[in-house]
């Protein structure tokens, strides 16, 4: 068994302030396995999926819950871990809503839900802190055009709300005793950073 020390482990539901979070020693940073997504032996699953939903969604979502898993129990020597998304993130809001969208089989969700609560209780997961970047729909929106994923040129408002919505309802009603830190992410990345020194009680992060 490892003696090393677990470290502080941050869950960062959004993806504007991990540059800022970069530049401390003691900070490792994970961000979402993107490459992973388009690169499983050749095959980019984050375009079939986006292509043919009801066909890719319960593989991928297996898929996620495997690399998200990875960098849960992923070591490091530093003593704070910060995860841009997260398995806790994957299982109540994208598999919630893939089974609203009529785009997972009930038993192929029963499925996912076995595995994460399996997960949940066997592996000692839980994070010390989660930090909500809050911003409206039409923000989000139009930072995912701005980026331009090709992947994600089909994707609607109505859908970024859906998100919204479930995260509303799992971050600021249903998150149990996990601290919520929530932020303004209707502001620009500075005041953003700003508005987290002031307000976390994580540890201290060097430069």
């Amino acid at each position: 068994m490892s003696l090393e020390k677990k470290p502080h482990t941050i869950l960062v539901e959004g993806n504007t302030f991990l540059e800022y979070l970069k530049r401390f020693k003691n900070v490792e940073v994970m961000p979402e396995p993107i490459d992973s997504f388009r690169n499983l032996n050749g095959s980019n699953l984050l375009d079939l999926v986006y292509k043919d939903i009801k066909k890719w969604a319960f593989p991928f979502q297996t898929y996620i819950h495997l690399l998200e898993l990875q960098n849960h129990l992923k070591t490091t020597g530093k003593s704070i871990k910060v995860m841009e998304r997260s398995l806790f993130g994957a299982q109540h809001i994208f598999v919630e809503a893939l089974l609203q969208n009529n785009k997972l089989e009930k038993e192929e969700y029963d499925i996912l839900q076995k595995w994460f609560d399996f997960t949940i209780t066997r592996f000692d997961i839980k994070p010390n802190l989660i930090v909500y970047l809050r911003a409206t729909p039409n923000e989000v929106f139009g930072r995912m055009k701005k980026r331009g994923r090709p992947e994600e040129n089909n994707v609607d408002i109505a859908y970024i709300e859906q998100i919204h919505e479930l995260y509303e309802k799992w971050l600021m009603k249903e998150c149990g005793d996990v601290p919520v830190l929530v932020l303004n992410a209707n502001l620009s990345a500075y005041d953003v950073q700003q508005e987290y020194e002031k307000r976390t009680s994580a540890p201290k992060m060097i430069l």
